[in-house]
């Protein structure tokens, strides 16, 4: 939204007073001259051509959200456009896309909704992203990053091209993204990065090791890099959600199971419904809140962490996750 003149804080108008003050003082200088009426109108024609941009421009709040078409990222999707705000979605299917879009035609809104596909663990997704929201004529304000996804199992036994994939989405994709639209807040004083971690950060976790590693480094990552933005007027904000009602879980290899007391059935059991989720990511946002734990089930998870020796809390998460 940098435009020379029109880059001013539209919150206060003083800038405008001070425009129209040294307008009139121009005026009041020139009164006798014999072109003074060609000086009225050269001013008026930028002052025509000042408001015509500014009904160009948008100046309401624009959210970028990585993962967007579904799940999590879907519902804050939504609820962020209910709320006027302008929603950028990258996702890496063209199928969620038409789904959200045509929930979001049947809502009443004042913001914009814009999609993009990007499969974010290659090279080239950042660049392409950068290209489109600058084509768009958007400043970011928030970037959530929110795509990712786990795998369950014996570390050596899952697919390494599905652990190199993983990696890549929910370590590099986030560090990149949050280094490139960091610079461009900074630029600007003000911006919000919410950074979706998981519970599974909270302590080594046994049958999804790389994922709660990689969740592990989200949180480390973030915590440092807010220090670092923090005298720029720049925040950072972590998500903890737990299990989910979401793909995530089938995505994982976790699945239903008909005896009692697996791990299918206790995760499905307790997992949260994404619009519950969405709302404490929307409060998260609107608060510029540092760290927000959805739900008393993840609340108890992450504060027993704090209380009990970490060794304590890893032998109750392995017996849970412990795959036969």
């Amino acid at each position: 939204m940098k435009r020379g003149f029109l880059y001013k804080d539209v919150s206060s108008l003083t800038w405008l007073q001070d425009e129209s003050k040294g307008i009139a003082d121009t005026l009041g200088s020139h009164v006798e001259e014999p072109n003074f009426l060609n000086k009225i109108y050269d001013l008026l024609t930028i002052l025509n051509q000042i408001l015509a941009e500014i009904k160009k421009t948008d100046f309401s709040k624009t959210v970028l959200v990585t993962g967007g078409s579904s799940g999590i990222g879907k519902e804050l999707s939504i609820l962020l456009y209910k709320q006027g705000y302008n929603v950028l979605v990258v996702s890496v299917s063209k199928e969620e896309f038409k789904l959200l879009q045509k929930e979001c035609k049947e809502i009443n809104s004042s913001g914009k909704l814009e999609t993009l596909e990007a499969d974010l663990t290659k090279t080239d997704s950042v660049p392409k992203i950068l290209k489109w929201v600058s084509k768009l004529k958007l400043e970011v304000n928030v970037l959530v990053n929110n795509a990712g996804f786990g795998l369950w199992g014996k570390s050596w036994e899952l697919s390494p091209e599905k652990i190199d994939s993983m990696l890549l989405l929910n370590m590099n994709a986030v560090t990149r993204l949050s280094n490139e639209f960091s610079k461009r807040m900074i630029e600007r004083n003000n911006g919000f990065i919410l950074n979706v971690a998981s519970t599974a950060s909270l302590q080594p976790l046994s049958y999804m090791a790389a994922y709660a590693a990689s969740k592990a480094y989200v949180v480390s990552f973030s915590e440092a890099l807010a220090a670092e933005l923090a005298p720029y007027g720049v925040k950072l904000g972590i998500l903890y959600p737990g299990t989910t009602k979401t793909n995530f879980l089938t995505v994982a290899g976790i699945h239903k199971e008909n005896k009692k007391g697996g791990l299918g059935n206790l995760a499905y059991s307790i997992a949260m419904d994404p619009k519950d989720v969405a709302k404490v990511a929307f409060q998260a946002i609107q608060n510029e809140t540092k760290r927000s734990v959805p739900g008393f089930m993840n609340q108890a998870h992450y504060y027993s962490t704090k209380i009990f020796p970490s060794w304590i809390v890893k032998r109750i998460a392995d017996r849970i996750f412990k795959k036969e």
